[in-house]
């Protein structure tokens, strides 16, 4: 049968007001982010994780509204999401099979200006889970900025045309909402930033290697062994 996969869900009220209220509030500023280093990503900038903006020069710091809050709000996020027991409760939910193991984590808030897009992929498949969550600048953005899921026969039709034309699930780009999926063959899915648009999130990926996996980036000889070594374990 030909529909989107299964194991993904949409998920409503992941923070608690208050902490949502002060990631949205403390967002790291565009500026002080760095472009995305793959060309597919280009018109993305981010920064991975509080121990990155920890490490921004004096200069970048200054460009925060007030950088002490905002990795006070952003360290309290990430603790929440990289708690053992949340990775245990979600992976139940999307039906990772318990064999399978999470070795590492990444953890990236990311801004996709006017023009980005990324067409149907299904992601890398060192990855486990990916999870993305929603932080809106406009209510305006709620219908135009949220993540396609793709059917197998719309996934061939855009590799045929380089186009995404429709989208068989589209999630709502609401404040402190966001969606999560197990990765696999036809995990397919895309984002379209339009022209004038702005879109802040959350993403949060579990991966089998020892460190989190990009595509495009080698790894040293010893730790691509040591991934083959702990994945006999």
């Amino acid at each position: 049968m030909d529909h989107p996969f299964e194991d993904a869900t949409y998920f409503s009220a992941v923070l608690p007001p208050r902490l949502y209220k002060q990631a949205e509030e403390y967002f790291p500023p565009t500026a002080a982010l760095r472009p995305a280093t793959l060309s597919a990503h280009s018109k993305r900038y981010k920064v991975d994780g509080v121990r990155e903006l920890l490490r921004l020069s004096p200069e970048a710091k200054d460009v925060f509204r007030n950088f002490s809050a905002t990795v006070e709000a952003w360290s309290e996020v990430s603790r929440a999401l990289a708690s053992d027991a949340f990775r245990e409760a979600l992976f139940r939910k999307l039906h990772v099979p318990e064999d399978v193991i999470a070795r590492s984590q990444d953890f990236r808030m990311q801004a996709d200006v006017g023009g980005f897009t990324l067409g149907s992929h299904p992601d890398a498949p060192q990855k486990i889970v990916t999870m993305m969550l929603y932080c809106p600048k406009s209510p305006s953005d709620a219908d135009t900025l949220g993540t396609c899921l793709h059917t197998h026969a719309q996934h061939e039709r855009f590799k045929r045309t380089n186009r995404v034309d429709e989208c068989e699930v589209k999630f709502k780009f609401a404040p402190n909402t966001g969606y999560a999926f197990r990765v696999s063959s036809r995990s397919f899915h895309s984002v379209i930033v339009p022209e004038g648009s702005f879109r802040r999130t959350l993403l949060v990926n579990w991966y089998t290697t020892s460190e989190p996996f990009m595509n495009g980036r080698r790894k040293p000889w010893w730790k691509t062994l040591l991934d083959v070594l702990i994945s006999e374990a």
